[in-house]
């Protein structure tokens, strides 16, 4: 395991300044913004006092059902809070400045739909932001079909001072001898919506961390041609290894098709072929020790002409997650140091799952940044269109209402959740 020296603390700021010499002045925080944190502040102290609570409860019975109530109605008020915390930042960046012909259409377009003046200029704020955002992630992924021949015939470089990102349910400051990493901005947003779920579901606690991981020293990763030619290498000089691959490619051959009982056919005639290359790289995931055992006689192979690793080919074309270069690297003690781990909130979850799903169908659809905006910005409108129809039927019903969509929707969540 690589261990990363402890950090100095972020938390403090400490100068040896020179006598007359000027700071840059925070500037001063609104009333609302500051009663907005306040409340952020109190409702997170009562969701970690219901924590609390809930940890020194029994397991089972009237008690620990109370006990979990409460944390989630704490849970939930804390999300409140920090909506309203980024709604007041919002509102207090929309005052007094001239609004874009854009902010206002969109606003009128919300104030239909029942939403208050505030409401409606943070929800056009929140869309029109979101839509910025996703039109320039769109572009990034444009580059991606060039990207695949490079991939699949250059080596590249990871340079040195390069940071990587790996999704784990591991909250130590290390890593594993090899590990799966993204440098890519989609791939980083990806892993993080996608695979950071997928461990909150399959844990009985939300276990999703994100680490970053600073290249120290440049790494080599080998291409899809120069890493198959090692393989097939180590395939025709080490009669054991061979067994093992054609031992591996069997099982899989049982339930890949003709592609992979065609590779195993290849095999017995002393032919590595791409079929065999891939599934081999797709199993480098099992830590059986068989399949460790040639990992490992593989990992070393590469080393030896210097590389530190390759691409991981499951997720670039079977798991569907379409990744631009997921990598996979190993060997890498003294190469890597990772220098923060964090536990990734809902919210961020939230929002990189949306677009996690948006670049993946988006793509593949049409490969524009207007196609994977739509595709997000479809899944916020229909949440909002819920919302505000379950607001006008509450108003029907009370025609005297004062309360906001906001509040309506607020108030009925509580008690959906009683």
């Amino acid at each position: 395991m690589l261990i990363a020296l402890e950090k100095p603390s972020l938390e403090e700021l400490s100068h040896y300044g020179v006598l007359g010499m000027h700071w840059g002045k925070r500037k001063a925080e609104s009333a609302s913004i500051a009663k907005a944190r306040a409340v952020v502040a109190k409702e997170k102290s009562q969701y970690k006092k219901a924590l609390k609570d809930q940890r020194n409860t029994s397991a089972f019975g009237a008690a620990a059902h109370k006990a979990q109530s409460n944390a989630n109605s704490a849970h939930r008020e804390l999300g409140y809070s920090l909506q309203d915390l980024s709604s007041a930042k919002i509102l207090d960046k929309l005052k007094g400045k001239d609004k874009s012909s854009a902010q206002l259409k969109m606003e009128s377009e919300y104030k239909k739909k029942g939403m208050g003046s505030n409401e409606a200029s943070v929800a056009a704020y929140q869309h029109l932001k979101t839509q910025k955002i996703l039109l320039a992630l769109g572009a990034v992924a444009l580059g991606i079909g060039a990207y695949k021949f490079h991939n699949a015939n250059v080596d590249k470089i990871v340079k040195a001072g390069t940071l990587l990102q790996h999704v784990t349910a591991d909250s130590t400051k290390g890593v594993n001898d090899a590990f799966y990493s993204s440098k890519n901005i989609l791939d980083k947003i990806k892993y993080k919506g996608l695979y950071g779920n997928q461990l909150n579901v399959a844990g009985e606690a939300k276990v999703a961390h994100v680490k970053s991981i600073k290249v120290l020293s440049d790494i080599k990763q080998a291409s899809h041609k120069n890493a198959k030619a090692s393989l097939s290498e180590l395939f025709k000089s080490d009669a054991e290894f061979a067994k093992g691959v054609k031992s591996m490619v069997e099982g899989n051959a049982m339930f890949g098709g003709p592609a992979a009982k065609k590779s195993l056919a290849n095999l017995n005639k002393g032919k590595l072929d791409t079929k065999a290359y891939e599934l081999f790289n797709r199993n480098l995931v099992n830590h059986s020790p068989d399949m460790q055992k040639l990992t490992d006689a593989y990992y070393k192979k590469l080393s030896s002409k210097g590389y530190n690793a390759l691409q991981d080919i499951n997720d670039v074309k079977y798991s569907g997650y379409k990744s631009v270069n997921p990598i996979i690297s190993f060997n890498t003690t003294g190469k890597v140091e990772v220098v923060s781990v964090r536990k990734l909130i809902d919210k961020e979850l939230e929002t990189a799952k949306k677009v996690g799903y948006a670049t993946i169908f988006g793509s593949g659809i049409a490969k524009t940044g207007a196609q994977i905006t739509a595709t997000v910005l479809a899944v916020d409108s229909t949440k909002s269109a819920i919302n505000n129809r379950k607001a006008a039927t509450y108003r029907k019903k009370h025609p005297g209402t004062k309360m906001t969509n906001t509040a309506i929707i607020r108030m009925l969540e509580r008690q959906d959740q009683k």
